[in-house]
This record gives structure tokens, C-alpha cells and sequence, in this order.
């Protein structure tokens, strides 16, 4: 099992440049050249000073003064050039440095030789010439001034008869260059090395900003940055299709819309009153899904802005019903054979009947309701069954508009026997879109709000009348049908929880008709939601998913939620590491803990791939242990993960095993995760747990980073087993569950 990312090191940054960067190097000749036109007008002011009151015998005066002028207008001529755009290459910057040591040396040789002031000049032309080319042209530079000044004084000595301590001063003026030359270079080098290394980094750091951005452009937990007024100022995709809908235009949701849902303002204002308070989940429309938002501010010291995370609640809300869920299975198994049993005996028994001579045409009717209501039951037992086995719904594209015109004539069929008779009023909107769904299901549905409207308005109004009403959303590619009653609507304080399963304000209901009228939208990709609308009576709305969506895209789809789901919790275990919040512990019996992740593992791991296999091995008499049990299970995930990646890729198996011990002095407890990979080499080993480091070119670097961080920060220990046995073993060691701090 080998890490999965790889380290950005100085070695792989290759080796230093050699000169500055272009830029650089052009703003570094600005300023020198600034500097050689300073010194060159002081000399030509000079010049105006009679020499006789320095005490200076010039050899050559009208030569010097012809070489300072000059010195200043070729000075003059270049800044010219540089402020008019000019880019000097470095062909034109060594010429300029040569230029100005032979310059310098000539004006020493016109005027009083190498005692002159002007020699120290000289060094600083050394000096620039190596921060500007620090290579070996540089030394170049510090030989040419060298010779330059030797030779000067031994011209000195023999044509002048000049004192021989000049050429010791031009010796020592020579080592001077030579030590600036070493001294600059070396500066020179280890800044542009640090230089790179900072470019580099810079450059990594804003990859991984753009990764963090597409990360969170496409989590589906939606995100949103605010200021205290409520003001948007950035937010995800996710979020602004919870809030807002799917977007018409392409422009950021902060210049389509800066001002936030009602209920979510709302919330924020009851959270900035009081940060402990966890508001109620809500809807920012009447046909969108049930959200929960959480706050927290991004800076703790101003406070200006505020971190919004959006949950959709629908799906919590089914992992909180399962056990709802199974009961509900034990119980429908129980219907099929209670119910089935003497509804194929009446059914029988109508056939029987119909074969005898001695009916009337009123019989023959009777016998008729009784078949076609049996056929109902039985189709209504057949969807109960098929929920509880979570079968997929058998979806076919449907012209919305006759089969609503078919469903109303066959419903009033059976509502107008025997009872005052029912009315339906129809309204269907032109150009309705084609949906995709399991007719049957639908239908059930359908039959089971018609049932509970009609009901209700006959209770408060004494007219057995509905209305519904087909259309399309605002985006025009999807159906919707409203079912609205004339009765007395539903309180406020019930509205959250009519599709709760045994939730009813009717003494003689079961509390599962809307419950199970919402899963079997679900089952077919629909949504039922309670419109709130203020209008007279209650309207429940069944809104359609897209009909290009295919049963494949379907099953796609409930894989992207789930695992989206377990993206979002690894984002938030590395926002609680980066916030540095303590673990949440408690005190776990390490035995049934592992069986149960050895279950759920294992279920995400057999969804359209090779079979896993963990062999669980747990020690008797096992300690047990304190940590957080959603950080340490995504550590967990992370290993056995690797461990059955790269056991796939050596043995071809998708197998590793786990092993839960005890530590030698029986206090603490330990579990390895071993894998029958080809192991880590030698030279890895010290790396696997540095950031960003992998031999995985997929991988990112950060995994067992990150795991060894949510071990540490549960007390717990994670390393490297290095054993010598067949593939790679890592081992976390929790802390003494009664000695943590």
C-alpha cells in the first residue's frame, strides 16, 4: 500500500537559474544605470572646481575631462532609451559593464593614477556586474578590473617613476574585486534559488486554490459566503439550485441574486441574535426540498463574513426513517399473505358466480365492481411489496395530458357508486412536457390524494369536489400536477410532518398513505412536496424528473448522492482539522465497531466491481478504546481503500485483512490493516505520511496526511509496520482510553 500523492521537493524544482528572471533583470539595469548617471554628473560638476585647490596633478586633463563628458551623455543616451520602452538583453547589459570598467580605468590613467578615489568606483561596477550576471562572466568582470588596475600602476612605475606601493594598492584593489565577485555571485544564486522556490510554490498553491474551487463548485452540499446584511458574495452551484432553482443564465448567482429566501434570512438574523441556536429546517419554495442550513463566521475576530452550508434534509430524513423502513417491510410481508389469501378467494369466488345461468344484469354489475376492485387491492398490495423490496420502478415515457384525462374517467368510475357523486375539475396547460414513470405507481399515488381531497371537502365544504391541474416548471422541461381539495387545509404545525410514516390527524387513517405516496415518487425519480400557497384548502404537488433521464441514469444518480455524502464528510473531518477542533470521543468497544464497518465497507465496495474480501481477525479480551468514530472510520476508509487498490493491482484480488489487537502491556488497543500489495520500497518509507507526496500519479497526496492528522487528533498513533512479511501493513495505536487528555 503505497501513499497516494507526490512531494514537490527543491530537487524537482531542477537546478538554479543562472541569471536573474528578465523582469528582474531589467529593473535591476534601471537602477544601476541610475546610479552610474548620478555618479557621472557629480564628475562633470567636478569639473568646475578648480583642480589646483584639491591638490590634484592631473595627468592628462583634457583627456579626462573629454571622458567624463562623454561618460555622461552615454549614460544619458541609455536612460533615454530605457524610459522610452527600450528592454535591454544581456548582451546589452555585459557590454554596459565592460564599458564602464574600462571607462573607469581610463579616467584613473588620465588623472591621478590608482590612488584616486575613482578606483573604488570600480568595485561597485564589479559588484553590479555579478548581481546582474552571476555566472562566469562575472568573474570576468573582477579579472578585467584586476588587470586593468595592474596595469595602470606598473605604467606608472616604469613611465612616471611612480612610487612601487601602487602596485600593492592595485594588488589589494584586485582582491577586492575577486571578493566581491565570489561573495555577489553567491547571494545572487541562493536568492534566485529562493526566488524560484517561491515562484513554485506560488504556483502550486494557486492549482491547488483552483482544485479547492472546482471541489467546491461540485459538492452537493451547498455552500454560500455572506456578509451581515445577508448579502451573497459567493456561492456554489449546489446551493444556488437548492435556493434558487436551476440557473437560465450563466452569470454568477452573486449578480443574479444578492437577496436571500425569506425563511433563510430569517434564520441568519436568529443566528447573528444568538450563534448557539440551530434553526428549523425550511423551504425556499414551495415545491423545493426540505433544507437545513448551519452558520459559522470565517473570521472570528471581525466577524464580517459568514460561511453558509446548505443540507437537503430529504435525505437525511430517509436514513433516519430505515428502521421505519424495515418495520414497514415486516409488515407488508405479513399483508401478502393475510390479504392475498382471501382476495383470491373472493376473486375466485366472483368468477364461480359469473358462470351461473340464474343472474340478472344487476348481478353480472355487482360481480363486475367486485373483480375491478379486487384487481385495485391487488395492485396496491403489489407497489407496497415492490417499496418494502425497494424494486425499481418500471418507467416508461408518458403523454401526460390523456393519461390524466383517462385517470380522471376511471377514478369517477369507481367514486360515483353509491355515493354523491364526485367531481373533478381538469385543468391542463398546452405544450406539457412527455414524463418519465411507473404509470401503476403514479396512479396509486394519484388515487390516494384524489381519495384524501375528496374525503376533506366533503367534510368541510358538503361537496365532493378536487381540482387538478397539469403544467410545467419555469424551466419548461419538466411536468407537474397539482392535486388541490376545498377543505380546511392543514395546520401550520403539521405540515412538517404529513409525510411522516403513522403520522395522522384522522382517528380512522393509518398515517402511511402519504408516506407511501411519497416513496413511490421517489422510486420514480418525482418529488411530492405540500404546496403553500395561502389559497383556500390543501394542494400537494407531484413534480416530475426530466424525461431524458433513463433507469441507468437514475441508479448513476442515487450513486453520486451517496458518495457525495461521503465526500462531504471527509470536507468537513479536513475543515475541523484545519479549525483544529477537538475529536468528538467516546469510548468505543472496538469489536462490534469493526463489524459493523467491515458491513458497510463492503457494501460501498460490491456496487459494480470485483468483490471485496476483509478477513477480520479480533484478539479475545480486546481494551477499549476512545476516539471519534466518524474521523477514525474515514481513516479506516482510506486504508482499506489503498490496501484493495494496489492488492488488485499485484495479486489481482481484491482482498486485505484487518487485525485488532492488543498492545503488549494489555492497556491499549491496535488495529493493522494489511494488503497483499508489492509493499513500499525502502527509499519511500520515511515519506508515505508527508503532504502531497505519492507514487500514484491519480492521486493527490493528501490521504495518508491526512489520516495520520485525524489519528493525532483522536490521541491515536498511525505508522508504518515494517515487518518484512508480504505487502504493506499500517497500524493505528489508540491511546489509554482512561489517561487521554
Amino acid at each position: 500500500m503505497a501513499a497516494d500523492t507526490p512531494v514537490r521537493s527543491a530537487e524537482a524544482l531542477g537546478p538554479a537559474p543562472s541569471t536573474p528572471s528578465g523582469i528582474q533583470q531589467a529593473k535591476l539595469f534601471r537602477i544601476y544605470n541610475h546610479y552610474r548617471l548620478v555618479v557621472s554628473l557629480m564628475l562633470v560638476a567636478l569639473l568646475f572646481v578648480d583642480p589646483v585647490n584639491f591638490d590634484m596633478r592631473f595627468r592628462l586633463l583634457d583627456y579626462y575631462q573629454a571622458g567624463v563628458s562623454a561618460y555622461l551623455g552615454l549614460n544619458a543616451f541609455i536612460a533615454l532609451l530605457l524610459v522610452a520602452g527600450f528592454h535591454p538583453s544581456q548582451r546589452h547589459i555585459t557590454l554596459s559593464i565592460l564599458l564602464d570598467i574600462l571607462i573607469m580605468h581610463g579616467l584613473l590613467l588620465a588623472s591621478t593614477g590608482i590612488t584616486n578615489g575613482l578606483a573604488n568606483l570600480v568595485i561597485v561596477s564589479v559588484a553590479a556586474g555579478n548581481i546582474l550576471t552571476p555566472s562566469r562572466m562575472g568573474t570576468f568582470y573582477a579579472a578585467l578590473a584586476a588587470i586593468c588596475s595592474l596595469g595602470i600602476s606598473g605604467w606608472a612605475v616604469l613611465a612616471l617613476g611612480e612610487s612601487a606601493d601602487d602596485i600593492v594598492r592595485a594588488g589589494s584593489l584586485g582582491i577586492l574585486y575577486f571578493a566581491a565577485a565570489f561573495v555577489l555571485q553567491s547571494i545572487s544564486r541562493r536568492m534566485m534559488r529562493s526566488e524560484a522556490l517561491a515562484s513554485s510554490r506560488a504556483r502550486s498553491i494557486a492549482e491547488l486554490e483552483k482544485i479547492n474551487q472546482q471541489i467546491i463548485q461540485r459538492m452537493r452540499t451547498g455552500i454560500l459566503v455572506l456578509d451581515r446584511f445577508g448579502q451573497i458574495r459567493l456561492a456554489n452551484a449546489a446551493a444556488e439550485e437548492l435556493l434558487y432553482g436551476a440557473p437560465k443564465v450563466s452569470a454568477p448567482i452573486h449578480e443574479r441574486a444578492t437577496v436571500l429566501p425569506k425563511p433563510l434570512k430569517q434564520g441568519l438574523d436568529a443566528w447573528l441574535k444568538d450563534p448557539t441556536q440551530r434553526i428549523e429546517p425550511f423551504q425556499p419554495s414551495p415545491t423545493s426540498p426540505l433544507l437545513q442550513a448551519n452558520f459559522t463566521q470565517l473570521d472570528q475576530e471581525r466577524g464580517d463574513q459568514i460561511l453558509v452550508f446548505i443540507e437537503d434534509m430529504s435525505k437525511v430524513t430517509q436514513q433516519a426513517q430505515q428502521m421505519k423502513l424495515a418495520s414497514l417491510g415486516r409488515l407488508t410481508a405479513g399483508i401478502a399473505h393475510e390479504i392475498r389469501n382471501p382476495l383470491g378467494a373472493i376473486s375466485h369466488a366472483a368468477q364461480l358466480m359469473e358462470e351461473s345461468p340464474n343472474l340478472d344484469p344487476g348481478d353480472h354489475q355487482m360481480l363486475g365492481i367486485i373483480r375491478r376492485h379486487s384487481r385495485r387491492v391487488n395492485g396496491i398490495i403489489e407497489n407496497v411489496l415492490d417499496l418494502s423490496r425497494r424494486r425499481a420502478a418500471n418507467t416508461d415515457l408518458i403523454e401526460v395530458a390523456p393519461w390524466l384525462q383517462e385517470f380522471k374517467e376511471d377514478f369517477l368510475q369507481t367514486q360515483n357508486e353509491g355515493r354523491a357523486e364526485a367531481e373533478i375539475i381538469l385543468k391542463i396547460d398546452p405544450q406539457l412536457p412527455s414524463a418519465r414513470f411507473d404509470k401503476s405507481q403514479i396512479e396509486q399515488v394519484m388515487v390516494n390524494l384524489c381519495d384524501n381531497g375528496l374525503r376533506y371537502s366533503e367534510q368541510h365544504s358538503g361537496q365532493r369536489r378536487i381540482g387538478i391541474h397539469a403544467g410545467a416548471t419555469e424551466d419548461g422541461e419538466r411536468t407537474y400536477i397539482d392535486v388541490r381539495d376545498q377543505g380546511p387545509g392543514i395546520a401550520p404545525e403539521h405540515r412538517n410532518s404529513v409525510f411522516e410514516p403513522f403520522f395522522t390527524t384522522d382517528k380512522t387513517g393509518t398515517g402511511l398513505g402519504l408516506y407511501l405516496a411519497r416513496e413511490l415518487c421517489e422510486a420514480n425519480q418525482a418529488h411530492l412536496s405540500l404546496v403553500e400557497d395561502n389559497k383556500p384548502g390543501c394542494c400537494f404537488r407531484i413534480t416530475f424528473a426530466h424525461p431524458n433521464l433513463d433507469p441507468g441514469d437514475h441508479q448513476m444518480l442515487g450513486i453520486i448522492r451517496r458518495h457525495s455524502r461521503r465526500v462531504n464528510g471527509i470536507i468537513e473531518n479536513v475543515l475541523d482539522l484545519s479549525r483544529r477542533r477537538a475529536a468528538n470521543t467516546d469510548l468505543i468497544e472496538v469489536a462490534p465497531w469493526l463489524q459493523e464497518f467491515k458491513e458497510d465497507f463492503l457494501q460501498t465496495q460490491n456496487e459494480g466491481r470485483a468483490e471485496a474480501e476483509i478477513i477480520l481477525k479480533i484478539d479475545p479480551q480486546l481494551p477499549s478504546a476512545r476516539f471519534d468514530k466518524s474521523q477514525i472510520e474515514q481513516v479506516m476508509v482510506n486504508l482499506c481503500d489503498n490496501g484493495l487498490r494496489y492488492s488488485e493491482q499485484h495479486s489481482g484480488q481484491r482482498r486485505i485483512g484487518i487485525h485488532a489487537g492488543a498492545t503488549e502491556d494489555g492497556e491499549r488497543t491496535y488495529i493493522d490493516v494489511r494488503d497483499q500489495g508489492p509493499g513500499i520500497a525502502p527509499e519511500h518509507r520515511n515519506s508515505v505520511f508527508e503532504p502531497f507526496f505519492t507514487t500514484d500519479k491519480t492521486g493527490t497526496g493528501l490521504g495518508l496526511y491526512l489520516a495520520r492528522e485525524l489519528c493525532e487528533a483522536n490521541q491515536a498513533h498511525l505508522s508504518l509496520v515494517e515487518d518484512n512479511k508480504p505487502g504493506c501493513c499500517f497500524r493505528i495505536t489508540f491511546a489509554h482510553p482512561g489517561r487521554m487528555i
